[in-house]
């Protein structure tokens, strides 16, 4: 069973040092903390490691802290979170969250030069995002995409967030020691691609999930932000095992060629215009896909950069990666919406065709949609 711990410090030298450093914090970044600046609202986030981290969560404006079930409540007028954190072993963390966004929220990183920044990484992201768009079949219908991202100690700078999307993140920090000690005993896969990693140049690697390679039940992570139990409570070896299946679960998603650092070569600031990218995109699903050259122009990056980084993220092109979306949502609307007509959906969706439709919908869905009203 766990020990019942918060992320303060194990030491008096140790817990005076990270309430310095709050405090230092909090002087210098207060009057700046959920500035604007393009387009977002931004939170500024101290990340030498996940105690810190999580102190300074908790230390936030209009956040509760739990103690006894270690989750913290965030309700603002940007977002509304939820957090779980476990320390499973000093070189081992987990934390669980769970966020809707109602403005573009930018999570700025800093790290203070003084301490030491020793945490690894490793997150699953899962993103659902509510379609706004009024007087349109496709109003409150929703898409998702699911990814994993994997940084090394003190490079994130930022994630950004988009209005009225729901995230869920299962993060392990890990220090070298525990994944050394870690890779002696993990796959061939994993251990090829993490020894790449830590040799490389590459401050993170930000990849597509593949669902049909999924092998892992997360239910463990899903249940500690809905039941709420006493931390004292849990198997911490549960946890454990469950973070050495995520990093298999994660190397299963690779390349099934051979692996080599340019793969996943992209700058911090091309990832954030990507991401933007995609966001913009989903303004037109019940419009024609608007080009490339728009989509490039839009976040600052060339066509070539915008490509490269898409397919990189998501795993396929970016008109094929709409043209999906369109598809699932198509779906959602003949399952939800009884009274819609196949043809009046594919003329919104900009087939004057019934057959083209059809064709297109099954090569997603692997169903017609007249299987699908038949169904219903």
């Amino acid at each position: 069973m766990a020990q019942l711990t918060t992320f303060s410090a194990e030491s008096d030298q140790k817990n005076i040092s990270f309430k310095n450093m709050l405090q230092s914090w909090k002087v210098n970044i207060k009057k700046y903390f959920f500035s604007y600046e393009d387009g977002f609202f931004k939170i500024f986030i101290l990340r030498n490691s996940p105690a810190l981290m999580i102190e300074n969560v908790i230390d936030m404006p209009m956040s509760s802290h739990d103690k006894s079930t270690q989750i913290v409540i965030c309700k603002n007028p940007f977002l509304d979170a939820k957090i779980f954190y476990l320390k499973i072993i000093e070189e081992l963390y987990v934390i669980n969250s769970t966020c809707f966004y109602k403005k573009n929220v930018l999570d700025q990183f800093i790290y203070d030069e003084l301490q030491s920044v020793e945490y690894f990484s490793l997150a699953l992201k899962f993103s659902e995002k509510k379609n706004q768009l009024k007087d349109s079949l496709y109003n409150g219908t929703i898409y998702n995409s699911n990814s994993w991202l994997l940084f090394k100690p003190g490079t994130i700078k930022n994630v950004c967030h988009f209005k009225d999307t729901q995230e869920m993140y299962y993060t392990i920090f890990f220090t070298k020691k525990w994944l050394i000690d870690f890779l002696a005993s993990a796959n061939e896969l994993t251990n090829q691609f993490m020894n790449l990693f830590i040799a490389s140049d590459l401050d993170f690697v930000m990849w597509p999930r593949n669902e049909q390679t999924n092998n892992v039940n997360y239910n463990l992570f899903n249940q500690t932000l809905h039941i709420r139990t006493p931390v004292k409570d849990l198997d911490t070896s549960a946890y454990l095992e469950l973070c050495k299946q995520m990093f298999e679960d994660f190397a299963s998603n690779l390349p099934k060629t051979s692996i080599h650092a340019d793969q996943f070569r992209m700058s911090n600031d091309q990832r954030i215009k990507v991401l933007k990218a995609e966001n913009y995109l989903s303004q037109f699903y019940n419009k024609d896909f608007p080009g490339i050259e728009v989509l490039a122009e839009k976040v600052g990056l060339s066509t070539t950069g915008l490509k490269t980084g898409f397919n990189q993220i998501y795993g396929i092109s970016v008109y094929k990666y709409f043209q999906k979306n369109k598809m699932k949502i198509a779906f959602e609307i003949l399952k939800s919406q009884n009274e819609t007509k196949i043809k009046d959906l594919a003329l919104q969706m900009g087939y004057e065709s019934n057959t083209k439709f059809s064709i297109a919908f099954k090569e997603v869905n692997g169903v017609l949609p007249s299987e699908v009203k038949e169904n219903l």
